[in-house]
């Protein structure tokens, strides 16, 4: 892939724009595992970014997290300041929440797509780093374009929406990629 910054940003409006909705049409009619043919545009996505980023790295990160991540059973809801969170230790809110105060991060949960939007247009950052499944972060993705997003999907070990997870470490790690830590 050219290094130039303006074939980059044409190489991600080709994958956002042309392949991401072809590859899921393709993926429906062969039936395909959706998850992980997303995975993978999300993965090409990310190495995008990364380059774009690398060039001049960002000084306005937004975190997006799903309100997902929290436990299931915390009386303590938490649908916006993930420092509000009681630390716990049931879900990986705690860990974010300290590595956010530790670097001092933007961290937001969004509880839908158009919380999300609302937290973009209300923080304008310079990039995103989300956490979600696969199918919100293809959507999401999509639709915060020209805004570079690295997509961070988390794990469902109680299935969709209910008590997923994301390690502190994979976040933290994309954030030094970028520069932002």
């Amino acid at each position: 892939m050219a290094d130039s910054p303006r074939m980059q940003k044409l190489a991600r409006l080709f994958l956002i724009k042309a392949l991401f909705p072809l590859a899921i049409a393709v993926s429906r009619l062969m039936k395909a595992d959706r998850d992980r043919v997303s995975a993978r545009l999300i993965e090409l996505n990310n190495r995008i970014v990364m380059r774009i980023v690398k060039a001049k790295p960002p000084e306005r990160v937004l975190i997006l997290l799903p309100h997902c991540l929290q436990n299931e059973n915390c009386e303590l809801k938490i649908t916006s300041d993930i420092y509000k969170c009681e630390r716990c230790g049931r879900c990986d809110i705690e860990k974010l929440a300290s590595a956010g105060e530790r670097y001092s991060l933007s961290i937001n949960i969004a509880t839908g797509g158009s919380s999300a939007l609302r937290l973009v247009k209300d923080t304008k950052p310079q990039i995103i780093a989300a956490v979600a499944c696969e199918r919100d972060l293809i959507s999401g993705i999509s639709d915060i374009y020209p805004i570079p997003v690295i997509g961070i999907c988390n794990r469902r070990p109680d299935g969709p929406c209910r008590n997923t997870r994301v390690s502190a470490d994979d976040i933290e790690n994309v954030l030094r990629q970028m520069g932002g830590i």
